[in-house]
């Protein structure tokens, strides 16, 4: 199993998978043959797995890449293999207020604690109270 970041760039090496075959003069190829959810992999023919689009672990937490090695021969023979690719989530998600602007009136007689107002599901609180000299 291989774990990399949701923010891994574009083109860059996963994993290298090989084969091999005692058969004299072919060459081998390498295809995904499933798992590949979005296209988001490609594998070279050298077996290089590279990230192929921008991952998005919010979207698709990991992968089972199933790997076909197909040889060039006649007739020609091929073997697969599992890849599981589990993307590691990073804050790549801006935090963002519901307004641009919030006006809140609290009374002056009010003693702490006091709600003040709610934004995003966060509730903010008046925790104690200056002391003003007249």
């Amino acid at each position: 199993m291989q774990r990399i970041s949701e923010n891994t760039p574009v083109d860059s090496l996963v994993s290298t998978v090989r084969a091999s075959t005692s058969r004299l003069g072919v060459s081998l190829t390498y295809t995904i043959v499933g798992g590949n959810i979005g296209q988001v992999f490609t594998v070279t023919q050298d077996g290089e797995i590279k990230v192929r689009l921008p991952l998005d672990r919010e979207t698709t937490e990991s992968y089972m890449l199933w790997i076909e090695a197909r040889d060039s021969g006649t007739p020609s023979l091929s073997s697969v293999l599992s890849q599981r690719i589990e993307l590691l989530d990073e804050n790549d998600h801006v935090p963002r207020f519901d307004n641009a602007f919030y006006n809140v009136t609290v009374p002056e007689e009010e003693w702490a604690p006091i709600k003040v107002t709610q934004v995003n599901r966060k509730l903010y609180l008046i925790l104690n109270r200056n002391k003003r000299k007249n």
